[in-house]
């Protein structure tokens, strides 16, 4: 079979093995590590000493807002409003999120029908119309609110937790909780980036002992709960992405001897975006941060590492501390990582794009025998599931 059809990437996964619920404690998580093709089996209290010595970790500190909005209609139906991003192009999460009285999104209505354009509905939770939100667009939604909050405090106190679809399940109390990182810090994914859920603070202070930490941010979005629907991969739409990067992570990168370990696929696809960005400066000085998803097909040219990190660099000049983008990079087979040597993940769903990211990452289909030992050995999958290690 091609490594560009879809169904190289479908595998059964029992329903027993998807966790619903978290565990009690997140570091009870199990972990799975594959260094230098060698499988072994530990508990993701034992990732600190999986590190090489000479390593840095690089983290997604993207915060997950409640994206779930519910309003009612003239029937007293309910009808949902999922946020995925703001509808402006120019406008990041934060700025939106930050809006007082009014800001238009771009959502996901599962009831379309029972919303026409045009129309304004009242929260469910309100007895009057003091929250409101008017259908613009095929998904363009404006939201109007006569309380004194940001847009951020409103769905923090009403929103609902934008759980994926496959735990087929509402929301809990502790999901709120549960489903953020314990570092979480800068508002804006629509999905946690779930790797980061394993660790506690106890692990993390361990590692910040020995280690470099560097954040940067990724808004995941709705589109990473998506499965592959074309045949042919390199035909699927990747999902659009705000990226931020802070300008010491960037001069992190340029540490020499030392290793790149990245927590979770969405820090792994900022950092290769970011060296995609540099690629695409040599050629075009003033091109903007924006990067499509086969960008690495279409640039024939590789320059080093530390080249693309230079010609960021000098985009910047010496007063930027924030580089800030887009992406819409789609890793797949072949694909030739620049950035990373490490790679912390939890287990994604068969036919995915974070899938095919891992299959990239191991090369060929080793992937499988590595996910039906994971099966076998009665691993959690997915969000809440178990945790596993790459090491190159």
């Amino acid at each position: 079979m091609s490594k560009y059809e879809r169904d190289e990437y479908n595998y059964t996964l029992p329903t027993e093995r998807i966790a619903k619920y978290p565990l009690a404690r997140r570091g009870d998580s199990r972990l799975l590590s594959y260094i230098r093709g060698q499988v072994q089996h530990f508990c993701f209290s034992d990732f600190p000493r999986l590190i090489p010595t000479n390593s840095q970790l690089f983290y997604n500190n993207s915060r997950v807002i409640q994206a779930r909005l519910f309003f009612r209609n003239k029937t007293g139906k309910h009808i949902e409003a999922f946020l995925l991003h703001p509808a402006s192009p120019n406008h990041s999460p934060q700025e939106e999120l930050s809006a007082r009285k009014n800001t238009t999104w771009v959502c996901l209505i599962p009831s379309p029908k029972s919303w026409k354009i045009g129309e304004f509905l009242n929260h469910v939770s309100e007895t009057k119309a003091c929250f409101r939100a008017c259908r613009v667009g095929t998904r363009e939604v404006s939201f109007h609110w006569e309380t004194e909050e940001s847009f951020q405090e409103l769905t923090d106190r009403i929103g609902q937790v934008p759980l994926p679809p496959y735990l087929g399940r509402e929301e809990d109390v502790r999901d709120r909780e549960n489903y953020q990182t314990t570092y979480a810090q800068s508002s804006g994914a629509v999905a946690c980036p779930t790797a980061g859920l394993h660790f506690t603070d106890q692990v993390w202070h361990e590692l910040a002992q020995h280690h470099p930490l560097n954040p940067l941010t990724l808004h995941v979005g709705g589109g990473s709960f998506l499965p592959v629907k074309e045949k042919d991969i390199r035909n699927h739409t990747m999902h659009e992405e705000w990226i931020s990067i802070p300008r010491k992570t960037i001069d992190a990168l340029l540490s020499k001897n030392l290793s790149n370990i990245s927590v979770g696929t969405t820090t792994l696809r900022a950092l290769e975006s970011l060296y995609w960005y540099g690629a695409i400066l040599e050629g075009n000085p003033k091109a903007p941060f924006k990067i499509p998803s086969d960008v690495y097909t279409n640039i024939k040219n590789d320059i080093s590492l530390e080249k693309s990190l230079d010609n960021v660099l000098k985009n910047m000049g010496p007063s930027r501390k924030e580089l800030m983008g887009k992406t819409r990079l789609f890793i797949h087979p072949p694909y030739h990582f620049r950035v990373s040597q490490g790679l912390l993940s939890n287990f994604h769903q068969p036919g995915s794009t974070l899938l095919m990211l891992i299959a990239a990452w191991v090369g060929g289909g080793q992937w499988r025998p590595l996910y039906e030992e994971a099966i076998q050995k009665g691993y959690r999958f997915l969000s809440y599931g178990d945790a596993c290690f790459f090491l190159r």
